[in-house]
């Protein structure tokens, strides 16, 4: 899996392994074949999956504490592509203290 910084958005290409297991963590069903995936932070998971549900988005996983310490929710978008709305309940600077964490500003190049 690599996530590519790119300024104020994040690309992450994972690989069906990784795909199952990010859905494995958020109780959402895998979807068949590539799928396009977008996710978004947002303040509160609870009020952004509300407002797609409202809007009439159909719920794929509702808002589920991961182990990464953050909230999401995944909702089903036009053309097959899925949207995840994340909250962070951390800060980045206890973020990074966690093992295993890292930033692009401390990857190796």
């Amino acid at each position: 899996m690599s996530i590519l910084n790119v300024g104020a958005a994040t690309i992450e290409l994972a690989t069906p392994t990784h795909v199952r297991n990010i859905d494995a963590i958020e109780n959402a069903p895998s979807a068949e074949g590539p799928t396009l995936r977008i996710a978004l932070e947002v303040d509160n998971t609870e009020v952004a999956m509300t407002s797609a549900e409202e809007f009439g988005l159909k719920v794929l996983a509702p808002p589920i504490r991961t182990p990464f310490e953050t909230i999401n929710g995944r909702v089903q978008g036009p053309a097959g592509w899925q949207l995840t709305f994340f909250q962070e309940l951390e800060t980045l600077q206890e973020r990074t203290r966690r093992k295993g964490f890292t930033t692009d500003v401390h990857r190796a190049r």
